[in-house]
């Protein structure tokens, strides 16, 4: 008798992994920014763009990566501050995800050392080309508040359309960092019938 995945989940080796984090991707898709179950507080644009980061962050598997010399550690940084990564940071610091915990940081020069996810604000955009120049090829998961990163080399763009919080991604970008990323993620993303 085979073991078959349930649907939306993604099988590695015997173990359904990912499954409540692509439901929870799914979910978070197509909830509306003026919608939430508690309605005498609505969440924030920038909350929801956070958690689609610790969805993306959850959707990829940290496991394994080349020169990894603190493997119980998943740093995230931001390139600059900002509301975006200030929302970030308050919803990711200290979670686990996989055997790891996220470490957020500033870091104005990333390096693939201390970076294996980087935040880019749209503010921050006219210079993000030279600061994921030294990231290319390099196992780094980089996301941008708004559209724009992705043009510039960066791997995923969170963007507003029709009060919904949505993404879009450069598979280039992906492919080039060599990071196992959940193919349904990017099968998600709102540009995904147009990528190669």
């Amino acid at each position: 008798m085979t073991n078959r995945a349930p649907a939306g989940c993604i099988v590695v080796g015997s173990r359904y992994a990912h499954c409540a984090a692509v439901f929870a991707l799914v979910v978070l898709c197509v909830s509306r920014l003026t919608a939430d179950a508690a309605p005498e507080r609505m969440r924030s644009e920038l909350e929801i763009k956070a958690e689609f980061v610790m969805n993306f962050i959850r959707l990829v598997n940290w496991k394994n990566l080349p020169d990894d010399r603190d493997a119980g550690n998943l740093p995230v940084c931001a390139l600059a501050n900002s509301d975006f990564s200030d929302a970030v940071k308050k919803i990711a610091s200290g979670k686990q995800v996989g055997d790891r915990i996220i470490q957020f940081r500033l870091e104005p020069n990333p390096d693939p050392q201390r970076c294996r996810v980087l935040l880019v604000d749209a503010n921050q955009y006219k210079i993000a080309s030279s600061a994921l120049n030294p990231l290319r090829n390099f196992p780094v998961l980089t996301i941008g508040n708004g559209p724009g990163l992705t043009e510039v080399g960066g791997m995923f763009d969170l963007v507003v359309e029709e009060r919904k919080v949505r993404f879009d991604s450069n598979l280039d970008a992906v492919r080039r960092s060599n990071l196992d990323v959940s193919p349904r993620m990017l099968r998600l993303s709102r540009n995904a019938r147009t990528l190669p």
